[in-house]
């Protein structure tokens, strides 16, 4: 019979005790070890999965012309969803409008942004500029043109009458960039569009050039600004910002979208002219836009009508702008 001896299964029973407890410690530095194992995985597969899903979202450009802030333009590619950036200006906001897509302005934060983008963005964004804005001018038409916000005379006004190098003009609208557009009152030039569709290169544009190197050649109150000579195929009078672009210059004549502008709603209109008169724009095609007994007509290229010379002038205008006192033009 075998002796009982405490001492010896004392220690038996210390060796089974430290045997467990070791097992049960790896096991228990395991199980946080898996768990850590296992969320490093899914954490990784996620970031894969978002990768892939933003990946295959499709790009798009967003486009935005800035008339008088703080830069000329905005351009970003961007992914398809939320779009936000900053634009700023020192002049207080005036619109924004777009020909593709569509995009808001938050004037409080400086903002331009669109909760979801999915498709190429392109909008002109523009400010007034805060001169413009002060000037004291009542009952004055504003839209957008492509230098800010543009003020402008209805055709039927009756004090907007300058005289200007023994010469009487009409005043047609205040430009956003502060300048002054001006249309010759008199009827003293006449002449075909041209052979071509376009007005650069026309009989047009030659007979104006003239006109404007015989009267006003070496003046500096004459600035260059934007005309609107491209063809096109909507008179709507609405807007005078064109997309298709503009050209640069010292002397052109009115635009049809202009002439609809100032004549939309006005039943006294002092513009009339005996035959009709050229306008700077062609359908692209055979023929020419002209304004003829209160109507936007197209005529065709060969036509003779009258011509009236537009400028745009800088300066400060001092009279009432009547017929009997027109203002004149002090040079800054």
């Amino acid at each position: 019979m075998k002796k009982f001896n405490p001492e010896k299964e004392f220690e038996n029973l210390k060796k089974k005790k430290n045997k467990t407890l070791s097992r049960s410690t790896l096991s228990n530095m395991y199980v946080p070890l898996l768990i850590i194992g296992c969320s490093c995985m899914a954490l990784l597969g996620a970031t894969f999965s978002l990768k892939l899903t933003d990946d295959t979202k499709n790009e798009y450009l967003i486009k935005v012309d800035i008339i008088n802030g703080n830069e000329d333009s905005l351009q970003r590619y961007v992914k398809e969803g939320a779009f936000s950036a900053t634009v700023t200006s020192n002049n207080s906001f005036g619109s924004i409008e777009c020909s593709s897509g569509e995009l808001k302005y938050d004037a409080l934060t400086s903002t331009i942004y669109s909760p979801y983008i999915n498709k190429n963005t392109s909008c002109v964004l523009s400010f007034m500029d805060d001169q413009v804005k002060e000037l004291k001018f009542q009952d004055l038409g504003q839209v957008n043109d492509e230098l800010g916000l543009s003020y402008y005379y209805k055709a039927d006004a009756k004090d907007n009458y300058v005289s200007l190098n023994n010469m009487i003009f009409r005043i047609i609208r205040i430009n956003g960039d502060g300048t002054y557009r001006l249309m010759l009152d008199d009827n003293v030039l006449a002449s075909v569009y041209g052979n071509s569709a376009s007005y650069s290169g026309s009989n047009l544009e030659s007979t104006l050039n003239n006109w404007f190197n015989n009267n006003f050649a070496n003046v500096n109150y004459v600035v260059r600004n934007p005309f609107d000579a491209y063809a096109v195929t909507e008179v709507t009078g609405d807007n005078l910002i064109n997309f298709s672009g503009y050209i640069d210059s010292y002397v052109g004549t009115l635009s049809a979208n202009e002439m609809a502008l100032i004549t939309k709603d006005v039943e006294n209109i002092s513009y009339n002219v005996s035959g009709g008169m050229y306008l700077m724009n062609t359908d692209g095609d055979e023929m020419a836009y002209a304004y003829r007994d209160g109507e936007i007509v197209l005529v065709p290229l060969n036509t003779n009508l009258v011509v009236r010379p537009v400028i745009n002038v800088k300066g400060n205008l001092v009279g009432d702008g009547t017929i009997n006192s027109p203002y004149i033009l002090e040079e800054e």
